[in-house]
């Protein structure tokens, strides 16, 4: 009966594991066209399938033993941890490389859930060899803790990752990931419990049964739970359709852009005006900043270059005080240069120079602004790239474009030619919908070139 029952424990523990491997890569199938619009990525099924075949040859290792078909000792023992940790594993990174591409850097909680993971067994080992007096943990208990805490560690990873990925597709109001993430390292901790008790008689086999069906049982739910909130965002959240080429224009303001866009910059858009230092990218903003405050816009201005204050100083010497605007919720900054130089910020929106960071305070600044159109100013976008590297940096500026196309925005953004190589500027210039770029020639003359411009 003992067997039938840690028979059961087993089976009961590898579907739970199982469910939770697949879970999160159905989410990712449910979302893959939004997900494919912001990262420009299509497919994450090779992590998918390196997932499933680990954890098959997990289960079949683990039976061929367990009906004493193939005897393989030891070697039997590693190959069952190895396999379900690489399946496991495999389900994080996955869910890293999606949210990292969404303009989310998740290094440093990647390192400290698996510090957690690998630490925290050998830690309860050390102590229950400490109380009872013992020399060492006998060798199958400690490579029990260590398969099982990590296995539920990562797992408990990838769901987290999942409410980070919930969050920026603009679903941050379903927290059953978050809550699952959370069962999972309990079913961890009990885990631990269970196995490192047993090991000294702290607790008997057929409590250690119990609690191992009981965690896995819970451990199933909560992906289920978890794959409840993504389908209800998947159901809620249509793909961003493509932008129409032409849907109206925006005067800039300035005569030179206007006249080579006959009329001004197509809204919605998203636009890369390109120029070294001192082509006059600063002051094609300002010019526009003030037009388009007086038609009845709002502006989001995104200050990765200098101040504010600085701002609203050359802002006045433009001509327009920037107080009124602002009171009025019409001309929003966010400052993210601060930061950098550990200034402290007096600014309501204050942010550092991560992607990730930057995007969330559009995202609050988009739903305060008032106005008729509205229009987000990043000067400028080198700062960023130099800040994060040309690979997030650029996954940063396609989520953005996604973000502001959705939101019914348009989006200008500054870039130094001069400061990349020509893959990165092409990738930029891939990713939105069109480009200007000042050319500085003999004796200063700055001169507008048309590049690209939808319409």
């Amino acid at each position: 009966m003992p067997d039938l029952t840690q028979h059961l424990a087993c089976v009961l523990g590898d579907i739970s594991v199982g469910i939770s491997i697949i879970l999160p890569f159905l989410t990712i199938s449910f979302l893959a066209r939004r997900i494919e619009r912001i990262s420009g990525v299509r497919s994450y099924w090779p992590f998918f399938i390196i997932s499933i075949i680990f954890y098959v040859v997990h289960l079949f290792i683990r039976w061929l033993g367990m009906l004493n078909i193939v005897n393989l000792g030891l070697m039997q023992s590693l190959y069952n941890t190895a396999t379900l940790l690489l399946a496991t594993l495999s389900v994080a990174l996955g869910m890293v490389g999606v949210v990292s591409l969404a303009g989310y850097n998740p290094k440093k909680i990647s390192l400290v859930f698996t510090f957690f993971g690998v630490t925290t067994p050998i830690a309860v080992g050390i102590i229950l060899t400490y109380f009872k007096f013992a020399p060492f943990l006998p060798y199958p208990t400690i490579q029990a803790l260590l398969q099982g805490f990590l296995a539920w560690t990562f797992l408990s990873l990838a769901y987290f990752f999942l409410q980070k990925l919930c969050s920026i597709l603009e679903g941050s109001r379903y927290y059953f990931p978050l809550i699952a993430s959370l069962i999972y390292i309990l079913v961890a901790i009990s885990f631990l419990y269970s196995i490192g008790g047993g090991a000294y008689g702290l607790v008997s086999a057929e409590l250690q049964d119990v609690v191992g069906g009981v965690s896995t049982s819970i451990g199933a739910v909560a992906g289920l739970i978890a794959l409840y909130s993504s389908f209800r965002l998947a159901k809620e959240t249509n793909p961003l359709p493509p932008m129409p080429l032409e849907v109206g224009k925006l005067e800039t303001g300035v005569r030179e852009i206007d006249d080579l866009l006959k009329g001004g910059i197509p809204y919605s858009s998203s636009i890369l005006l390109l120029g070294v230092a001192t082509s006059g990218k600063t002051n094609i903003f300002l010019r526009l900043v003030h037009h388009r405050l007086e038609k009845g816009d709002s502006i989001i201005f995104v200050c990765t270059n200098n101040l504010p204050e600085n701002y609203r100083l050359m802002m006045k010497t433009e001509g327009f005080e920037s107080q009124p605007f602002e009171e009025r919720n019409s001309l929003i900054f966010i400052d993210a240069y601060a930061g950098k130089f550990g200034l402290e910020s007096k600014e309501k929106y204050s942010t550092s120079m991560i992607p990730y960071d930057i995007s969330i305070a559009i995202s609050k600044a988009i739903e305060e602004a008032k106005g008729i159109n509205k229009i987000i100013i990043i000067h400028n976008l080198t700062n960023i790239l130099d800040e994060c590297g040309a690979r997030d940096g650029l996954m940063f500026l396609r989520s953005l474009v996604a973000k502001t196309r959705e939101a019914k925005a348009t989006l200008l953004l500054s870039l130094n030619p001069q400061a990349f190589p020509p893959a990165v500027l092409a990738l930029a210039q891939e990713a939105v919908d069109g480009t200007i770029e000042l050319k500085v020639e003999e004796k200063e003359r700055k001169v507008l070139r048309y590049i690209r411009i939808p319409g």
